[in-house]
């Protein structure tokens, strides 16, 4: 079960921020030129450089399928962190059934099983909960507005015991 993975404070729910944690990673190289007025938001910020190779060379899968944007090397779909059994970065020398680029981000969903699971979750962030910031001075600097509500589901079981299963999520 993934439960280390969706316990695990990540800013967005985003598991591509775990990448970091691999050894021989950086996420600090500039983004791609053009992916910024291209693609915008959250994919046109990516920029994994695994291994000292640039953030061009990386190549994502999704359950074996490939999820790599052709133009500028990053991801297609973002699997929900709840929807996430396992996931691999890979550098260097891996086994042939992956080998396209340098660095593999290989992402495996979870599949279902003969009994049923779910979860219901709502994540809150709001300025509310935040603490005042610190006066160093006579006039102390307003909270910065945030508000953030993400929330979802997962669910999984079997279709026909011991041959057909779902898996669904919605975040």
């Amino acid at each position: 079960e993934n439960k280390v993975v969706t316990e695990l404070p990540l800013n967005g729910r985003q598991y591509l921020n775990l990448v970091a944690l691999a050894p021989n990673v950086n996420v600090l190289s500039p983004s791609a030129g053009q992916a910024g007025a291209r693609l915008g938001g959250e994919r046109a910020q990516q920029s994994i450089s695994a291994g000292g190779q640039r953030i061009f060379f990386n190549y994502y899968t999704l359950d074996g399928v490939n999820n790599t944007d052709p133009n500028f090397n990053n991801y297609i779909a973002l699997p929900s962190i709840d929807a996430i059994q396992e996931f691999k970065v890979q550098t260097g020398v891996y086994p042939a059934e992956y080998g396209h680029q340098s660095t593999q981000v290989n992402v495996v969903t979870k599949s279902g099983g003969n009994t049923f699971h779910g979860s219901i979750f709502e994540f809150i962030r709001d300025d509310k909960f935040d603490a005042k910031p610190y006066c160093f001075t006579g006039a102390c600097p307003a909270k910065s507005p945030f508000k953030w509500n993400d929330y979802g589901f997962e669910m999984d079981g079997p279709i026909w015991r011991d041959k057909l299963f779902f898996m669904v999520n919605f975040e």
